[in-house]
């Protein structure tokens, strides 16, 4: 049986994939393209041919969010989808069919004063917003799929999801540039790590995402124009190349001469091919936002500062802020889906409109006070 197309009422295109179950009941499930629709019915076949179809009665809440990991298109839906997996609790095995506005209620409280599947540890409400947000979609698809007909979640009050930088939080410029000297082992009696250094200033001075960051290609990165053009980032599970987070993380972002002389010192100590990565590990394979992570906690810790590689992110957006950069440069810069998400990070930090982007990139990257050059490795090896 061929996929059918449908239009949704938003205009969007989903396809119908139909078969008939072992009891002659016809089932469907819709997806976003032609080719999962067709795989999908073929999976189905070939299970009841080897009788190992499961029935929709027997899925589980952890069956169904499996599949939607399996079906996440980029790395950062699929890890979501993973996390949540993770603490599903007492909803993981049981059937969806099963699955009451009550369950909810007592998983969400789980979330909140803590979860036994870990150490009875709580998490933040935001976290706890975004799992919620996650589940509710999935069985909103379930219901597009006929496989329940009633939504478990109707009716639940959900936390909602409340994203701010505080700038407390934020890292200062006396920040940054301690990590950079430590990380550099200077005068702390540290090995050199210049590469993490070097990844910790390009952040400061770019904003990227450390997903972005990593899968940035020596070719991608424009010396002449001072631009660096974000196209791919590197999947933290498989270490490839993958799709950006979403479609306006595509962009390209201006960059000042500090931000070329770090990652020409870079590729000096480290020579790449145009098609290898900037930043890469001793063997020189890429790195995944987890090692980046990694490196920088560790930093951090033996700085005593409380801050993570995301927060250079955020001083990145409050310098451009600071320098009068409006809404949309901004959002543009760092790749934001709208001109409202970013308001709803930087919106106390806004003191009005200003001048053009690439204006404000001198003063931004000046009053930074972080060096264009890093030193060589302690021995010509690359601690981190």
């Amino acid at each position: 049986m061929k996929p059918q197309k449908r239009t949704t009422k938003t205009g969007a295109v989903r396809w119908v994939a139909r078969y008939t179950d072992p009891t002659g009941k016809e089932r469907s499930k819709s997806f976003d393209t032609q080719r999962e629709a067709k795989a999908f019915i073929q999976e189905q076949e070939r299970a009841i041919r080897r009788s190992e179809w499961i029935a929709p009665t027997d899925i589980t809440v952890a069956d169904l969010t499996q599949d939607r990991i399996n079906q996440a298109r980029t790395p950062s839906t699929r890890n979501n989808r993973t996390t949540l997996k993770g603490n599903l609790g007492d909803l993981a095995d049981m059937p969806i069919l099963e699955v009451k506005p009550a369950h909810i209620r007592a998983w969400l409280t789980q979330l909140t004063d803590g979860r036994p599947w870990a150490n009875n540890t709580g998490l933040a409400n935001s976290t706890i917003a975004s799992l919620a947000a996650i589940l509710h979609g999935i069985f909103t698809q379930a219901i597009n799929d006929d496989l329940i007909t009633r939504h478990p979640m109707r009716g639940v009050p959900l936390p909602r999801v409340t994203i701010s930088a505080d700038r407390a939080r934020i890292p200062t410029i006396e920040d940054i540039n301690l990590l950079i000297t430590t990380a550099l082992g200077t005068g702390v009696g540290r090995a050199p790590n210049p590469t993490t250094a070097a990844m910790i200033q390009v952040g400061a001075e770019t904003g990227l995402r450390a997903g972005e960051l990593c899968g940035l290609r020596v070719r991608n990165v424009d010396f002449l124009r001072k631009e660096l053009h974000i196209v791919e980032q590197i999947d933290q599970r498989t270490r490839t190349f993958a799709p950006l987070k979403t479609a306006s993380s595509r962009r390209v972002v201006p960059i000042g001469q500090s931000t070329v002389d770090v990652i020409e010192a870079q590729l000096q100590r480290h020579p790449r091919n145009p098609d290898e990565t900037v930043f890469c590990s001793k063997e020189g394979k890429p790195l995944s936002s987890g090692d980046v992570g990694a490196r920088f906690r560790t930093v951090a810790k033996a700085c005593g500062l409380d801050v993570t590689f995301h927060g250079l992110r955020h001083f990145y957006a409050s310098a451009l802020i600071d320098s009068g950069a409006s809404v949309v440069m901004v959002q543009r810069a760092l790749g934001h889906a709208s001109a409202s998400m970013t308001l709803n990070i930087y919106s106390h930090l806004f003191p009005g409109a200003g001048d053009q982007l690439r204006s404000k990139l001198p003063t931004v990257r000046d009053s930074s006070g972080i060096s264009g050059k890093n030193n060589t490795d302690n021995n010509g090896i690359d601690a981190g």
